[in-house]
């Protein structure tokens, strides 16, 4: 399985290539976000599973410490998401490939 770590600049956009080619690969696959990049994971994966290429395993919020003994506790949120690759996965990408093809350049 493979790890993609998101992070908080570009687009959601920018995650969807290597994750297609992670589940194609691995049949399963985990996008890893830290603060500003939680958003990209979420939509990223919201993208693949609306888009028929996976389905939703897991989805796991954490707070990393930051080794400090404080009152008031201000840890860095963690996000991962474990995404598998659906059954209609191959049905997307063709799909998908059918599409860019028709368009004109």
């Amino acid at each position: 399985m493979d790890i993609i770590k998101v992070g908080s600049r570009g687009n959601p956009y920018n995650y969807l290539d290597e994750a297609k080619k992670s589940l194609a690969a691995n049949g399963t696959t985990e996008l890893h976000a830290l603060q500003g990049g939680i958003p990209n994971a979420v939509k990223a994966a919201d993208l693949l599973i609306n888009l028929g290429y996976a389905q939703l395993l897991k989805f796991e919020t954490s707070l990393i410490e930051d080794g400090k003994n404080n009152e008031r506790f201000a840890g860095t949120p963690k996000v991962v998401v474990r995404i598998e690759k659906a059954a209609t996965f191959e049905k997307a990408s063709t799909d998908f490939e059918n599409s860019r093809l028709a368009k004109p350049n």
